[in-house]
């Protein structure tokens, strides 16, 4: 992830001590890194999407009011208009916030393509600077355990064996953010 644009600006830590960090269902199953040229290669296929009836309760609630004043309530839809670098500081730019913020969203909101992934596991993940489920694929569970441990040792993390299944089904999902 691009280190001068990690940190959120919504006002609220995106992670909760008293959330569960992975969704209701625990059990889990190619890494694209190449950018869009055209508009065949772009992100957005509607099976790497978000499920549409999710919604954006992880986003402070007076910035997700503004998401949704101009009709950004889904994940997908905050992915579709956030997926690069000019969507993201020009939707930043509208909602008169910072793009780092809009760029976190994004992160979170690329992540939450993966079912099995709660919201807040995955502003967990983004902090942990996976950006992405083609990142996430990459990642060793030890090694991502002590990372989220590192920034929160107080909280319940998941198990190896939990975070192997997390990233086991990243790995068929494209990536969805550009730099």
């Amino acid at each position: 992830m691009n280190t001068d644009e990690t940190a959120p600006d919504d006002g609220e830590s995106p992670l909760s001590e008293d959330e569960s960090p992975l969704g209701d269902d625990e059990s889990a199953p190619g890494e694209d890194e190449s950018a869009p040229g055209d508009d065949e290669s772009a992100p957005g296929d509607d099976e790497s999407a978000p499920p549409e009836g999710d919604d954006l309760a992880w986003i402070e609630t007076r910035l997700r009011t503004r998401l949704e004043a101009i009709r950004i309530t889904t994940p997908a839809a905050l992915l579709a208009r956030a997926r690069c670098a000019q969507g993201r500081r020009a939707l930043a730019s509208e909602l008169d916030t910072r793009s780092d913020t809009v760029l976190h969203w994004a992160a979170v909101a690329s992540l939450l393509r993966m079912p099995e992934l709660a919201p807040t596991m995955a502003s967990r993940l983004v902090a942990a600077g996976v950006d992405g489920p083609p990142c996430l694929a990459a990642q060793r569970p030890e090694l991502l355990r002590a990372r989220l441990h590192a920034l929160q040792p107080r909280l319940d993390l998941p198990s190896l064996g939990e975070l192997q299944a997390l990233i086991d089904a990243a790995a068929p999902l494209p990536r969805a953010l550009w730099y």
